[in-house]
């Protein structure tokens, strides 16, 4: 369970200040993002990295229970899933990222969608004592 809290309260910290960022920061975000994602050895680099931390994640965290512990597991393998997906086909992430991300309100949409996930987990992380 210590575990759970640990990274419950990580990231939740790091959804929250992530997603107010990205609503705040929307308009300078917006072309940095659209930079870093036409780039495609910064892609593959960052599947590495995502790989990285959905493996710490599902190794240290392998927990398949109905109630919030099991979202940190799931949010384990879709890091992996989405490393996978940007070191085997950074293209394809780059057009779908594009496809997406013309839409006017993307940034505003998906920072709200961040911050809300960062209010789930801090409040399962230093308020729900299971």
């Amino acid at each position: 369970m210590e575990t759970s809290i640990f990274i419950a309260k990580s990231l939740g910290l790091y959804f929250l200040i992530a997603g107010f960022l990205m609503i705040v920061g929307a308009a300078r975000m917006k072309p940095l993002l659209m930079d870093f994602m036409n780039n495609r050895g910064m892609v593959f680099f960052s599947g590495f990295l995502d790989l990285m931390i959905g493996i710490l994640i599902v190794v240290s965290h392998n927990v398949w229970v109905y109630d919030w512990r099991f979202t940190i597991t799931f949010i384990g393998y879709i890091a992996i899933i989405k490393g996978i997906n940007r070191i085997m086909a950074p293209d394809v992430v780059i057009k779908a990222f594009n496809k997406v991300a013309m839409k006017n309100h993307f940034m505003g949409v998906a920072g709200l969608i961040t911050l809300l996930f960062g209010v789930w987990y801090a409040y399962c992380g230093f308020f729900l004592v299971a």
